[in-house]
């Protein structure tokens, strides 16, 4: 399937924005292709291209050492022990779901009863993981908190093709632009890529949404 001018858009967009803001930062290789190819996974994803998990994996091993290296640790486990998992389940996965005219994934919309499920368990899950990442001396524990566990929610939900990981990579990216603006290394690049996340999410969201509707 061809890509609509839209989604051309986006793609231009997005890497015109990362690459300007390497060059303008001076921040190296390592985030310019963090950033380079987790804008290519969302805008693949978002699409419901299967090849989005390839740029997906690449995007997981180099923000992982980024957050490492700011002490973000609840990203950093995020990344290595669940992330990379799920990228390759998702891999398979969404081969099941293919359809035969487009090669997209079929979308579909979870049930209303489980929005409020899972709205106080997010909630609990992030005052726990909290508690837990002061223990760890991570910096930022809050917001790294948030980040962390509502993207392991949304990803499970990407995986499963709902349109309602939307709405949590809506809260993820706002929330990780803050975090990486305060951060210590590779702030700018990174939060750009957060923010052309948060962007392409919101529509996402409305795209999905009225799919599935």
């Amino acid at each position: 399937m061809r890509l609509s001018k839209v989604d051309c858009a986006w793609c231009v967009g997005g890497t015109l924005s990362v690459v300007l803001t390497t060059l303008f930062s001076h921040e190296g290789a390592v985030p310019f292709l963090s950033a380079l190819t987790g804008v290519w996974y969302v805008l693949l994803a978002g699409q419901g291209r299967r090849i989005a998990f390839l740029p997906g994996a690449i995007n997981i091993v180099l923000y992982a050492y980024l957050s490492w290296m700011n002490a973000y640790y609840g990203e950093f486990l995020l990344q290595t022990l669940y992330y990379f998992p799920m990228n390759i389940a998702g891999w398979f996965l969404w081969k099941r779901h293919l359809k035969a005219d487009t090669g997209c994934i079929v979308k579909r919309r979870l049930p209303i009863l489980w929005y409020g499920l899972l709205l106080i368990g997010l909630v609990g899950a992030v005052i726990a993981f909290g508690v837990f990442l002061q223990w760890m001396g991570g910096r930022r524990v809050w917001l790294d908190s948030v980040t962390t566990v509502v993207s392991i929610v949304a990803q499970a939900l990407a995986v499963g093709r709902y349109a309602e990981q939307w709405i949590l990579w809506i809260v993820v990216n706002a929330v990780s632009v803050i975090l990486w603006f305060g951060a210590e290394e590779s702030a700018l690049v990174t939060s750009i890529m957060w923010g052309f996340y948060l962007c392409y999410a919101l529509a996402m969201a409305i795209r999905w949404h009225r799919e599935t509707a």
